[in-house]
């Protein structure tokens, strides 16, 4: 069985302050910051370059949408970053807090032909 690599987002007290991490993809670090809103109920994150940078602010996380798209950047990687569900039940209530994570990952993507 293929093993896809996740980003290794962590949601703990994420409620209370954004999850800040780096991560190394294709010989590329990457900061990123991944925050809750409670008033409108959905996740959102940041991308910055090793210089802290800034490449993406504030973008939505949605089902199936490339996070990094439309995102034209030397930084980034020649990768997509998708979140996928897991179950078909999630595919249609859409990214919550409780399935984050759970039955939501984000799955890192080499993009092909390029």
């Amino acid at each position: 069985m293929i093993e896809i690599p996740v980003l290794p987002v962590e949601k703990d007290n994420i409620d209370l302050q954004p999850d800040y991490f780096e991560v190394n993809i294709n010989g590329k670090l990457l900061i990123f910051k991944f925050y809750w809103n409670p008033i409108d109920k959905y996740f959102s994150f940041d991308v910055y370059d090793n210089e802290l940078n800034p490449i993406i602010l504030g973008r939505k996380i949605v089902i199936g949408s490339d996070m990094l798209g439309r995102a034209y950047n030397d930084s980034l990687p020649n990768i997509y970053l998708v979140p996928l569900p897991l179950t078909r039940e999630t595919q249609s209530s859409g990214i919550t807090f409780d399935n984050f994570l759970e039955d939501v990952k984000i799955y890192i993507l080499e993009k092909g032909g390029e």
